[in-house]
């Protein structure tokens, strides 16, 4: 399988609907986000840490109304609680240092029925990922796309 035959069925298997509104965390050079908006998303917000990525991300969608690119510091901004249908990760949570607390920022933008898509990047990092948040989160699907990507949809936390 290719890198883009890869990629392409990561992609596929994100759990995007036509309409959501999708909140990307490490969306790299965009190729998530031209995905989401070829596939209808209505909103599509990508954030990284990678400020050469940030910078051609704006430039990229510019024109683009329903795209936003910001850089990811740690701060969820107000105008975005509640209001993502579909969180994905690509930023491995084996590699953050607070991984529980990770997943209970990002719930802050999801609305009360909203999917979090998480891809690992290999297995030691899928079974990392279990074991980190047993008992916080439940995981609720884990797709194997192959030997090197997995996906897993993570139920949020309820908020109070």
């Amino acid at each position: 399988m290719s890198q883009s035959e890869r990629k392409e069925a990561i992609l596929d298997n994100i759990g995007l609907q036509e309409g959501d509104s999708v909140f990307v965390i490490g969306c790299e050079t965009g190729e998530i986000i031209d995905y989401c908006l070829t596939h209808n998303a209505k909103l599509v917000v990508g954030v990284d840490t990678n400020l050469l990525n940030i910078e051609t991300m704006k430039e990229r969608f510019l024109q683009m109304k329903n795209v936003e690119i910001a850089f990811w510091d740690s701060i969820i901004y107000p105008r975005w609680i509640e209001k993502f249908d579909l969180i994905i990760s690509m930023v491995d949570l084996c590699d953050l240092n607070d991984p529980r607390q990770f997943v209970r920022d990002v719930s802050i933008v999801g609305r009360k029925s909203a999917r979090f898509t998480v891809v690992c990047k290999n297995e030691q990092s899928d079974n990392r990922i279990s074991e980190l948040l047993y008992s916080n989160f439940m995981i609720t699907s884990r797709t194997s796309i192959n030997e090197n990507y997995i996906i897993k949809s993570i139920k949020l936390p309820k908020r109070r």
